[in-house]
């Protein structure tokens, strides 16, 4: 038995020994620049023909790249951790996919002998690098499987991001997973009227007011989940033709002007300046907010502006980070059919809606069963009397004036409010930035938000994209409650407790 064992060590070292002398890119990866690699490569591998038995099985836990980014050129070190075990190979392949451009894989070899920086010899750490020299600019997919159920994923970034700047000075960071915003400008300044550059603009519109961006739930407290760029690039474009409403033709251009930025995660926004209904789109990779930067906008001076400017953009960030829906009735002389948000609105058999006299649309009514129903059963059921006085408790009553209640918070109140997109609609609170997001008097600020529901919805989104979310989405109950539950300082507590 000794002598058979034996052989099959032999037959295990010299297999193992051959093909790694006759694979260039194995050589390469393991960075055998001298002889005494050689000699410690010989030692290794003597040592795996007589190690100790392993436990059988695979299992791939962390697949980790140095740096995240880099430009053309750049040698990216590749290591995969896994559980160590006896069908573990020497060397396992990772397999670099670009995301955008015309597909070439690139293959390089990972391989657990012991050298820097494993960390020891058949540990379960595998090693390799990318000479990235001949690649183009894409971000990365990067995979390694050891069977067809025991796999790793990650990526990298390449790009010299010579047209793509840093909108906040020293504030991106491409070696952490983040959500990369990129700011693209057409017509900026045709007319001649702006007073700043347009990245100073753009910034504004970011983070320089209280309307900005990052001065609103959950962007602002999870501000370190976000990159921002902009295109130091002004597109011209043609003016819009009267019938393209959305300015649909700028959309194809503008993904092509925000390609300059090569990262992950991208969501773009479009400063345009020419008139048209603003609007977002999401298309597969890439969320597109397209907005106004005419100075029409401007009704009062520059400062108002900004601001008008600043709350239209958070809105149409909304649509397109978050798939988000106007809460403004956009269809009124309809019914919902298939409930397309269920995570923003609720329906019910017992609305009644009937069309009015002068065909302006339809008024609905809901029965008492009908709301009590959706204060049950609806996505939102847990956050019900949140957002005003005290949480799950409905008590934060105001009247109306111009679509608006007077007490600001209570326009927040978890509640089931009829007529939201469709009018036969419950929605989540009174009014939030997805339904009328202008605030015009800073005692109204309080009400400048996108309100318990929405805000959850955004914070998934974060999570998806980054692998977590803090600050205020610690208070939503992410996962939601169950019936008879409500969330209460972010915990789900029974309801008779």
């Amino acid at each position: 038995m000794s002598n058979q064992l034996e052989l099959k060590n032999q037959q295990l070292f010299k297999k193992t020994f051959t093909k790694l002398f006759l694979n260039y890119n194995g050589i390469r990866a393991i960075n055998m620049a001298n002889s005494t690699s050689v000699i410690f490569l010989i030692f290794s591998l003597f040592c795996l023909a007589n190690a100790t038995p392993l436990p059988a099985y695979v299992f791939p836990t962390h697949l980790a790249i140095t740096p995240q980014a880099g430009r053309p050129g750049t040698i990216f070190v590749i290591t995969a951790t896994t559980l160590p075990a006896s069908r573990t190979p020497i060397s396992v392949n990772a397999t670099l996919t670009p995301q955008t451009t015309t597909p070439t894989t690139y293959v390089t070899q990972l391989y657990d002998t012991g050298f820097p920086p494993d960390g020891g010899f058949r540990n379960g750490v595998y090693t390799g690098i990318w000479d990235s020299t001949n690649a183009r600019q894409d971000v990365y997919n990067i995979s390694i499987c050891f069977s067809r159920t025991n796999c790793a994923s990650s990526e990298l970034i390449l790009s010299n991001l010579q047209d793509c700047k840093e909108l906040i000075p020293q504030y991106n960071n491409l070696n952490k997973r983040r959500i990369n915003v990129v700011l693209a400008f057409v017509n900026y300044n045709n007319s001649g009227k702006q007073v700043e550059p347009p990245n100073e603009y753009a910034r504004a519109l970011i983070e320089k007011n209280n309307y900005s961006l990052l001065s609103v739930e959950p962007f602002r407290s999870n501000r370190d989940k976000f990159n921002f760029w902009y295109v130091p690039i002004n597109l011209i474009a043609p003016p819009r033709q009267v019938a393209d409403i959305h300015f649909e033709n700028i959309t194809t251009p503008l993904i092509k002007l925000a390609s300059n930025c090569v990262v992950p995660n991208k969501q773009i926004i479009g400063l345009i300046e020419e008139e048209f209904r603003q609007n977002a789109v999401r298309t597969v990779g890439n969320g597109i907010a397209k907005t106004s930067t005419s100075p029409d906008y401007y009704v009062n001076d520059y400062d108002s502006g900004i601001n008008t400017m600043s709350q239209i953009l958070v809105h149409e960030f909304g649509h397109s980070f978050g798939s988000l829906a106007d809460e403004y009735i956009v269809y009124s002389n309809s019914t919902a059919g298939v409930l397309r948000y269920p995570e923003q609105f609720f329906n019910s058999s017992q609305i009644i809606c009937q069309p009015n006299a002068d065909n302006s649309g339809l008024t609905c009514n809901a029965s008492r069963e009908a709301q009590e129903t959706c204060k049950n059963t609806a996505r939102w059921h847990d956050g019900v009397g949140n957002s005003c006085g005290r949480d799950g408790v409905i008590d934060c009553a105001s009247n109306e004036s111009n679509g608006y209640l007077l007490n600001p918070a209570a326009n927040l109140e978890g509640n089931c409010v009829l007529g939201g997109r469709y009018p036969n609609l419950f929605r989540s609170d009174f009014n939030n930035i997805m339904r009328f997001p202008y605030v015009e008097r800073p005692e109204d600020a309080p009400r400048y938000s996108f309100g318990f529901q929405n805000q959850r919805t955004l914070c998934k989104r974060i999570v998806a994209l980054t692998g977590s979310a803090g600050g205020i989405c610690k208070q939503l109950c992410l996962n939601g409650c169950t019936a008879n539950q409500r969330c209460v300082s972010g915990r789900c507590q029974n309801t008779n407790a």
